[in-house]
């Protein structure tokens, strides 16, 4: 058979939606230095035809095969898949990039190997980041010694090669397809020299076929073609090492970047770190983010994913990795059970209630919990529950015992117990109400008492209604003695008292009374008393009225006040009340009348005067205060009359001196208008 070889370069599989496709079957090998630098394991891949442009092509040596095609792909960095056949090694590139998608395919068609195949069934697209890990891998056991330099990497003739076989038979579609990548291309590859090469170039074997299917090329096909006047640029391996967890308290990580291939002597590659995801609380720091290695600290718990990418002259690459904290492991403390209410008692008809042991703690969480009866009356079925809340119905009279335990998810257990008691259905007295007294005024002589509000916790209760032995004597109508309503009718005036006696299925009995007065049909009109007449000097401006005395017969049942004359700016109080406030009086003459009315509302009416006056102005009252005697050679005195006093204030002083007085040359000076001071010559 012939093989057919795929690199799997960074950004060789995107994700792809899954298409029916025509696909170009390669066999990936299993040994040889190539294939350990591209970390691609043997089997069989399908790439789409579509997504290929050919690079050219160059001979295989003798007993080389696909192994040196393969390597010759790996150090290009253009290149993304490679096709040995017949002597020869096609060179293809994604025609964008990251454009072309590889899927793991589980056999090929026995007659479509190394052509097109239009496939019945969509091919499994590979994932980027597998492939990009799978790179990061290699680079970073290259990097701590595991392989050999990027030196050794070249191609060794010495190191044994899968051998091609030299005649290989293809349909008329495959040599088709052949002729297109080796002959149609614009830009095929030279043939190789014959020392080690570099990354970049195609690698130096003497052309060899011996295919009798397919022509080997002249040595025109076989001369060094021009590439492309734009230069492409070249894809660096970049790793950034395996993927790393670290356990809190340790919240530190230092990542390093590694580059295949090296920088040329005397440059350096360009790094950029970039966080790409992260936990939501993240707030921690990065150090060296344009350097090989990354310094990360104050990390939290969670999952983060970075990208490393490299650029150098005319190159450019990009790794990936990730980066997981985890919690600090915790020593696990078993739950703690917790049932609410921990004793409980209930009695029928009540048959239900519920045990709560949802607030169970337990310093992780409580993942598990199990009721159990421990005790409880002879019933059908004990109770048994999986929930946090225990629900029980249709419970029986007796004492029960349920024992709940809970499990933590560390599978650590604790149990603890409830207690309920269910007690028989206790039967109370029931209680008699016959309802509110009654007043009927005659004629009317009839009336309808209600004892329907009597009540018993059970059953229903039976009825009878009678006379109280204080009204025996009484003339009365009565129906419906034995039910809730009593009609009475044919009453005279008087008091009538009746009595409701219930009693319920047990026998229990209790009683209740209800008075009806019955009033005379001649009813006299109630007698308004307004009070009597009242005088208030200002400023006392407010008093009140008081209808209290007024009086009927039966009852008075509303009081009314209302202003008839006087000014007009005031306000009155409760003014259907019998005692009435009147505010904001001034001097005048007022008068208030005042109308009640009884049940049957015959109204009477009286009217009070109110008389408001000036305030009297009383006369001042003077005081003098003088000074202590005085005595030669001491010839003044002082008189102080600001002690004098007036109801309404505003006092004026004159100071004079009696002519009957025994002194001489007086001199008299003011000091105030109240103060006077003596000087005697």
């Amino acid at each position: 058979m012939s093989y057919a070889h795929h690199t799997l370069l960074s950004g060789s599989s995107p994700h792809l939606p899954l298409l029916l496709l025509t696909y170009l079957w390669l066999s990936a090998p299993n040994t040889g230095v190539a294939a350990d630098i591209c970390r691609v394991s043997g089997g069989v891949l399908g790439i789409h035809w579509s997504s290929t442009i050919s690079l050219g092509w160059h001979p295989l040596a003798a007993g080389t095969g696909g192994a040196t095609c393969w390597e010759s792909c790996c150090l290009k960095p253009s290149c993304n898949a490679v096709w040995s056949l017949g002597g020869r090694c096609v060179l293809l590139s994604c025609s964008r990039k990251r454009g072309c998608p590889i899927s793991s395919l589980p056999q090929p068609h026995q007659e479509s190997l190394g052509l097109l195949q239009l496939l019945s069934k969509g091919p499994i697209i590979a994932r980027r980041r597998k492939v990009r890990h799978a790179l990061q891998t290699a680079i970073q056991r290259s990097s701590t010694g595991h392989h050999e330099s990027t030196k050794r990497l070249k191609p060794e003739t010495a190191r044994p090669t899968p051998t091609v076989p030299s005649n290989i038979a293809l349909p008329q579609t495959a040599q088709k397809n052949l002729r297109r990548l080796t002959n149609g291309s614009s830009d095929a590859a030279s043939a190789p020299p014959q020392q080690n090469s570099t990354a970049g170039d195609t690698v130096d074997t003497p052309a060899s076929s011996n295919s009798s299917d397919v022509s080997s090329p002249t040595a025109a096909e076989a001369a060094i073609v021009t590439p492309p006047t734009q230069a492409a640029v070249r894809e660096l391996v970049v790793s950034a090492g395996k993927s790393v967890e670290v356990t809190l308290p340790r919240n530190e990580v230092e990542l390093n970047a590694y580059v295949v291939p090296t920088p040329p002597n005397g440059t350096n590659y360009a790094f950029d770190w970039s966080l790409i995801t992260h936990p939501k609380d993240y707030s921690g720091e990065m150090e060296g983010k344009h350097s090989e290695t990354l310094k990360l600290s104050r990390l939290t718990v969670g999952l983060y994913e970075f990208e490393v990418t490299a650029n150098g002259d005319g190159a450019q690459g990009e790794g990936y990795v990730n980066v997981t904290v985890k919690p600090e492991p915790r020593v696990n403390k078993p739950p703690v059970a917790i049932v609410s209410p921990k004793f409980q008692e209930i009695s029928l008809p009540t048959s239900s209630t519920v045990i709560d042991g949802s607030q169970s703690t337990d310093d992780d969480k409580v993942v598990a919990w199990l009721w159990e009866e421990v005790k409880g009356p002879l019933r059908e079925e004990k109770v048994s529950a999986d929930t946090a809340v225990l629900t029980l119905t249709k419970l029986v009279p007796g004492n029960y015992t349920f024992s709940l335990t809970v499990t933590d998810s560390d599978g650590a257990t604790n149990s603890t117990q409830a207690t309920l008691s269910v007690n028989k259905a206790k039967d109370y007295q029931p209680v008699a109400n016959a309802g509110p007294n009654q007043v009927i005024q005659l004629p009317r002589n009839s009336i309808t008492l209600y004892g329907n509000q009597s009540a018993d916790d059970h059953d229903s209760l039976s009825y009878e209604w009678s006379l109280s032995p204080a009204s025996k004597d009484k003339v009365v109508e009565m129906q419906g003695v034995r039910t809730p309503i009593l009609q009475l009718s044919a009453m005279q005036e008087g008091d009538y008292t009746f009595q409701l006696t219930v009693t319920d299925s047990a026998g229990q009995q209790d009683t209740a009374q209800v008075t009806v007065i019955v009033q005379p049909e001649n009813n006299k009109p109630p007698v308004a008393d307004a009070g009597p007449e009242k005088e208030l000097t200002l400023p006392v401006d407010r008093t009140t009225l008081d209808g209290s005395k007024s009086s009927d017969d039966q009852k008075i049942a509303t009081y009314h006040w209302k202003q008839t004359s006087g000014p007009a700016d005031l306000k009155i109080e409760n003014a259907d009340g019998a005692v009435a406030t009147v505010t904001g009086l001034q001097v005048g003459r007022y008068e208030f009348t005042l109308t009640v009315t009884d049940d049957r509302k015959l109204q009477s009416t009286d009217t009070v005067t109110v008389i408001v006056r000036e305030e009297l102005d009383q006369p001042p009252v003077a005081h003098v205060v003088s000074s202590p005697p005085v005595s030669l050679p001491v010839r003044t005195a002082t008189l102080d009359g600001s002690h004098s006093t007036d109801d309404k204030g505003g006092v004026t002083y004159q100071w004079t001196r009696d002519d009957s007085s025994p002194a001489a040359g007086v001199s008299v000076t003011l000091l105030a208008p109240s103060i006077k001071s003596f000087t005697v010559y």
